[in-house]
């Protein structure tokens, strides 16, 4: 009987039986696969959490890039709202960050007469390397109609022109500048003559343009009592400048009248500045209260900024400003070189009408028109 179980024993534990072989095996191959199952996973683990760190990486540095150039965007914006845009004022911005890009879209408004008037926004699409053209750039167009109406921003006028209202995007009228040193002939408007068509009852803003360029002390005797002077349109084309002007609306009038076969003789082209591009002072600030001295914040924001505009450039190095040492703060600069071609002022219906009388206004063009109250 023992020997039957010391046999059993020893063929349990005998490791060069066949039985055993196989089960020692199965043990081995199992434990195996149960360690490298093991490693695998905490491998992936391993790789799962260092990607996500990468990628987490990757994705900060990417909105921090897309941040960086919004904030440039956004400061661009500022700086040319300093010096642009009559009457307008920026307020909230709103930003949507996408992959690998982002949009920003700027509210704005205009001060007419302390009415807060909201006008047409301000949208930027951008990715890592440039800028992207909106919806509202790629798919504007003129589109006249019988009332002669143009949601293109104008940059001239000529005979088909001549009588079109301008409308930005949200149905406000864009005022138009006529430059001082170029004969306009009877392409001139005089929307002035058009307040008896206006209720007593409205405030308007109005762009004037001159008969030559005055300073501002010139302008602020001009203008009758009433009115509101809220911008001054300056003077930053170079003689160089003025000269190239003529001579282009010279050579695209002669193109005007040899599209007639030669046989019209009163067709004409001019140059004309929207209110979209047009370099100016402010007058009032974003509440409407008027700001006393306002050239010395259109010299410094032209002084501490680097415009690329070649008019500006060209303004910058005229006014030839100096620092003072002195704790005023104050940049000494050239103030005759400061001249003014138009303004744009606001004021009621009645008032506005006084202007009729000032012979030195040659055009004038409406803006936006409010009720008073």
């Amino acid at each position: 009987m023992k020997d039957d179980i010391e046999n059993k024993l020893d063929e349990l534990f005998d490791k060069k039986s066949k039985k055993n072989r196989k089960i020692i095996f199965a043990a081995r191959v199992k434990s195996i696969a149960i360690t490298v199952s093991i490693i695998l996973v905490i491998l992936s683990l391993i790789y799962v959490g260092m990607s996500r760190v990468v990628i987490d990486k990757v994705i900060n540095k990417i909105d921090i890039k897309l941040s960086d150039k919004k904030s440039l965007i956004v400061n661009d914006i500022e700086k040319e709202y300093e010096i642009m845009h009559p009457d307008q004022y920026l307020t909230q911005d709103t930003y949507l960050k996408g992959f690998l890009s982002g949009n920003i879209k700027i509210d704005t408004y205009k001060v007419i007469e302390k009415n807060l008037v909201a006008t047409e926004p301000i949208e930027r699409g951008f990715n890592l390397k440039e800028m992207l053209p909106s919806e509202r750039e790629q798919y504007t167009s003129v589109s006249e109609s019988g009332n002669g109406i143009s949601t293109l921003s104008p940059g001239s006028v000529h005979d088909k022109l001549k009588d079109v209202d301008f409308f930005n995007s949200v149905g406000q009228r864009r005022m138009i500048f006529f430059y001082p040193f170029s004969d306009y002939k009877d392409l001139y408007r005089n929307d002035i003559s058009k307040l008896n068509q206006v209720d007593d009852k409205k405030v308007a803003e109005m762009a004037l343009s001159f008969d030559k360029y005055y300073s501002i002390e010139e302008i602020q005797k001009i203008i009758p009592s009433g009115i509101t002077i809220t911008w001054y349109w300056v003077d930053d084309v170079s003689e160089e400048g003025k000269k190239a002007i003529l001579a282009s609306d010279d050579k695209d009038t002669q193109s005007i009248r040899e599209g007639y076969n030669g046989t019209r003789k009163d067709g004409l082209f001019r140059r004309v500045v929207s209110e979209d591009n047009a370099i100016g002072i402010k007058a009032i600030d974003m509440i409407g209260c008027k700001i006393d001295n306002p050239q010395d914040s259109f010299v410094k924001s032209i002084y501490r900024n680097d415009y690329k505009d070649d008019g500006v450039k060209n303004l910058k190095n005229t006014l030839e400003i100096k620092e003072t040492n002195d704790q005023s703060n104050r940049l000494k600069y050239n103030e005759k070189s400061i001249r003014i071609g138009g303004v744009v002022v606001t004021g009621s219906v009645e008032h506005l009408k006084a202007l009729s009388k000032v012979s030195s206004i040659k055009a004038s063009t409406f803006g936006v028109i409010v009720d008073k109250y």
